[in-house]
């Protein structure tokens, strides 16, 4: 079940990046928190993050990406 939220959540943020892409809503304040709102739903070395490099079109956009990649995952005590 869990799994299952994880991706629902996953998707959504995916539907919101194409959405404000084909807006042309996309800017570096958004790709930043769906970016980060995608690594907390899935964590930062999950494949389907991938989705985000086509997105990353602007200047400094990838390299910033790539440093959210890098960061060690936040561990959280339940």
């Amino acid at each position: 079940m869990q799994e299952q939220q994880r991706d629902e959540q996953f998707n959504a943020i995916g539907r919101e990046l194409f959405e404000g892409s084909q807006a042309e809503t996309l800017d570096f304040e958004m790709f930043q928190s769906l970016l980060q709102r995608a690594i907390a739903a899935v964590g930062s070395d999950n494949e389907h993050l991938e989705i985000f490099c086509h997105y990353s079109t602007g200047e400094g956009w990838w390299d910033w990406m790539m440093q959210e990649f890098r960061k060690p995952p936040s561990r959280r005590i339940a």
